[in-house]
């Protein structure tokens, strides 16, 4: 069947309309195999997480060949995608610093402490009228549950999630980490 290309978006603030985002694709349908009763009305070729989307332009290349649930029976390997952050979306670069992350799930018998952060500053995204308040709360968070089993002791970089707190049209955009000092108690 032929199928028209999608991709989703996940970690979505709640207050962000992505049918105002301009998206298009190198190839907008596809002829693909599907199960019958699988329910699939279009070709989903990934997620994008709003972590990486900055404003303006953005372009993200998906390998078609191994996808779940179908196969593209044309002669494709990749599908790229654009998606234009719209005018009225802005960025602004917020201040932070060690004492603002929150290290959760520590396993018993451990000790943690945040002894650094790959940067001083991060990079919100958000309307126009929602970032030109200076109330923009940002949470980090690094959660020790994910390492449970291999915990150790000493100086390792974990990554921080990020959340935006009182903003519903804000994210946060890029990747940090924050350098974690493990010892036993």
């Amino acid at each position: 069947m032929y199928l028209d290309v999608a991709v989703a978006f996940t970690n979505k603030p709640e207050g962000v309309d992505t049918s105002k985002f301009a998206v298009s694709y190198s190839v907008e349908k596809v002829n693909a195999a599907v199960l019958e009763d699988a329910g699939i009305k279009e070709a989903n070729i990934g997620n994008i997480d709003f972590s990486k989307l900055k404003t303006g332009r953005n372009t993200f290349t998906f390998d078609v060949s191994t996808l779940e649930s179908m196969v593209i029976l044309d002669n494709i390997k990749e599908i790229t995608v654009t998606i234009n952050v719209p005018s009225n979306y802005k960025q602004k670069n917020i201040q932070i610093d060690k004492s603002m992350i929150t290290v959760a799930n520590v396993p018993d018998g451990y000790n943690a402490v945040v002894t650094g952060i790959n940067t001083s500053a991060m990079t919100v995204i958000g309307s126009s009228a929602e970032l030109s308040a200076d109330d923009v709360n940002v949470g980090l968070l690094v959660d020790l549950s994910a390492y449970e089993n291999s915990i150790q002791e000493g100086a390792f970089e974990y990554a921080v999630t990020t959340t935006i707190e009182n903003k519903k049209t804000c994210w946060v955009y890029g990747d940090y980490t924050a350098t974690i000092s493990v010892t036993k108690k």
